[in-house]
């Protein structure tokens, strides 16, 4: 019950027969404590509270002001973040520095009908990695700090692993990422990167911000779901709007999969968001994504669609299981076996900067250890939980 109220309720619209779902999903008397408590694991809150204004007279007063204040805060932060970094984009105009806004925040001025109803922490940014010391010159100018460890974490030696470890500035409460690769995929991006041919603009405040194309964002959004092993509702919400509402070209889209060999990913995240909200992706569209028997077998056997419909998945794989699907895709042993070293032996500076380990200590052997055995203890759970 609880599970298809929060599903009804993360569409942008409602058609009049999830209004009567929800008006016999209220009329049964259902747990607030629980709907308030899974609608802010799953993201969804400012989504529920704008959608159940309608239904206020079947809500108890008390929840009903929970839920307004989710939408009260999601509002107030949003607003927050945005007026930080608008500075930044006023001073970046002009300039020919190969970046965009992504995710969250991207997401919120272009996509939703109200910025509040999607909430976001932090402010994502995917940048050439030519243009990121320029980028970070002009954050610290503004005032955002470069933590000392960070600094130098980013200037000795670990630029190649910066597709795992992201640089992150912060003023106030308002953290910024900077991102030199597409979600999941190892290669650093430069200036003459694809991605940057058909970047669009939108507005933050009196500033000009870039964004990625439409289908660059979309294949984006799918392969930070898998990474995060589709475990927030607002991120499959995101795809399926997106997916229905910007004009798309899917031709385009399959064109990025084949290039980035991210067919199984974004394929994926498309069928599991059509699982969740039947019939929002055509079959047409899906038919034309190109897997192998053995990645589609991989994907139903990590995610079974089952179980992200029922919002029960409760073991999150590790977030580098689409980098692995992509390497499969791409069928290079030597680069492939590259990757994997860097994955489960990253540099000990990435360790003791982003896990506050020393870097000659029992606690990094241990940290190792545990890259290697992690992926191991939740396939095994999952077999034993399938037998």
């Amino acid at each position: 019950m609880v599970n298809t109220l929060l599903i009804l309720c993360s569409r942008l619209d409602l058609d009049h027969h999830s209004q009567s779902q929800i008006t016999k999903i209220l009329d049964s008397k259902p747990d607030w404590d629980q709907i308030i408590k899974r609608a802010r694991q799953e993201g969804v809150g400012p989504l529920l509270f704008h959608h159940l204004k309608k239904f206020k007279s079947k809500i108890p007063s008390e929840s009903f002001e929970h839920l307004k204040s989710l939408y009260v805060k999601s509002a107030a932060h949003g607003i927050s973040l945005l007026r930080n970094i608008e500075p930044f984009f006023l001073n970046v105009q002009g300039l020919e520095i190969r970046m965009a806004l992504i995710k969250g925040a991207r997401l919120a001025v272009t996509l939703y009908s109200d910025p509040a109803l999607r909430p976001f922490v932090d402010i994502d940014l995917i940048i050439s990695s030519q243009h990121k010391r320029k980028a970070d010159e002009i954050l610290e100018s503004i005032g955002f700090l470069h933590p000392s460890e960070e600094k130098q974490a980013s200037h000795s030696g670990l630029e190649e692993s910066f597709w795992m470890y992201r640089p992150y500035f912060i003023k106030d409460r308002c953290l910024i990422e900077l991102h030199v690769n597409f979600p999941g995929l190892p290669d650093i991006l430069d200036s003459s990167d694809p991605i940057w041919e058909k970047c669009g603009r939108t507005a933050i405040g009196k500033a000009e911000a870039p964004v990625l194309s439409q289908e660059d964002e979309l294949c984006l959004l799918c392969m930070h779901a898998q990474q995060h092993s589709y475990s927030r509702l607002i991120w499959l919400t995101d795809i399926v709007e997106a997916a229905s509402r910007w004009a798309i070209d899917w031709k385009r889209v399959l064109h990025i999969c084949d290039r980035e060999k991210i067919h199984a990913s974004v394929y994926y995240a498309l069928l599991t968001v059509n699982t969740i909200w039947p019939n929002s992706i055509s079959p047409h569209i899906l038919c034309r994504f190109r897997l192998s028997w053995i990645e589609k077998q991989l994907l139903k056997f990590l995610w079974p669609q089952k179980g992200l419909r029922s919002r029960t998945l409760s073991l999150d794989f590790p977030m580098h299981t689409p980098t692995v699907f992509a390497l499969f895709a791409r069928r290079k042993v030597i680069s492939a076996l590259k990757t994997l070293l860097r994955i489960y032996f990253p540099p000990r500076a990435w360790i003791k900067h982003y896990y506050g380990i020393s870097e000659n200590s029992f606690g990094m052997i241990r940290h190792y250890l545990w890259r290697l055995y992690r992926p191991v203890f939740v396939v095994s759970r999952r077999i034993l939980r399938l037998y």
